[in-house]
């Protein structure tokens, strides 16, 4: 009787350590998941739209803005 009420602690044990360990990659992955959405957000390029085949971008807020200047070398 002994021996059986030492595997149900050992077996209460094991499962315990199990949960633990789930529990521990489930927040690990949520820290890098937030930690990754933190840095992406904070990235000034993220909302910029870039131009199909060509290297400048265009940020969407100059866009709305009428009074932007233009770059225009033709002007000079």
């Amino acid at each position: 009787m002994e021996n059986v009420a030492e595997a149900l602690k050992l077996g209460f044990a094991v499962l315990v350590f199990m949960v633990a360990l789930v529990l521990l990659f489930n927040v690990a992955t949520t820290a890098r998941t937030t930690a990754e959405s933190v840095i992406q957000s904070m990235d000034r390029t993220t909302y910029h739209t870039y131009l199909q085949g060509d290297e400048r971008f265009v940020d969407d807020n100059r866009k709305q803005n009428s009074n932007t200047r233009r770059n225009d070398t033709s002007l000079i």
